[in-house]
């Protein structure tokens, strides 16, 4: 079985706005930072990821 990348609406400000902003969710930000490495800097790895 092959798991391609479906065509999926990952709107970015859900991460870059809200998930990754340490300013908005400390709490958040620092989980998805020491728990999978992600953080502003890198959402888009996190979105590819995901599809």
């Amino acid at each position: 079985m092959s798991l391609e990348k479906l065509p999926v609406n990952i709107p970015a400000e859900k991460f870059t706005d809200y998930a990754l902003d340490p300013k908005r969710q400390p709490d958040k930000a620092k989980a998805f930072r020491d728990a999978l490495g992600y953080t502003l800097d890198n959402y888009r790895e996190l979105i590819d990821n995901i599809r």
